[in-house]
């Protein structure tokens, strides 16, 4: 599903990359706007890896797709959503803190959740109960 959205959030720059339409979900988090036979089944506060820098949001997982959705904030901010098509994920796992310092904004300073895809991409979340997460994930029926 993309596009712009109109009304109270306004134009965000990360909608010129990525054209996930989300709305506000409360104060602080946005919330996807799915499509008539997508449900979400699993969301969680979460920080993504973007850059040198983490972004703060809710990571999303509805039958079709996994999503990220930067908070109202960081969505002003210039932080970007994430669409990963259910199909397309190969592995969920952790990956090990990384102490560079050019990890130090990115929260590479702590075990992170790891989505790769079949593309060989690898997408990193900072999500509390790390391990909890990666089993709840693992037990999803997606697709």
């Amino acid at each position: 599903m993309l596009g712009r959205v109109p009304g109270e959030l306004g134009r965000y720059p990360a909608w010129d990359t990525f054209m996930i339409q989300f709305r506000k979900q409360n104060i602080w988090f946005n919330e996807p706007i799915l499509e008539p036979s997508e449900q979400i089944l699993f969301e969680i506060p979460a920080n993504h890896t973007q850059g040198r820098r983490a972004v703060g949001g809710k990571l999303f997982a509805t039958t079709a797709r996994f999503l990220f959705i930067p908070n109202r904030m960081d969505s002003f901010m210039g932080g970007s959503t994430l669409e990963i098509q259910a199909d397309q994920v190969a592995k969920i796992s952790a990956r090990p803190p990384n102490y560079s310092l050019g990890g130090l904004f990115s929260g590479a300073f702590r075990s992170r959740l790891a989505i790769s895809t079949e593309s060989m991409q690898e997408h990193r979340f900072v999500v509390k109960q790390l391990d909890k997460t990666i089993q709840k994930l693992g037990e999803l029926k997606l697709g």
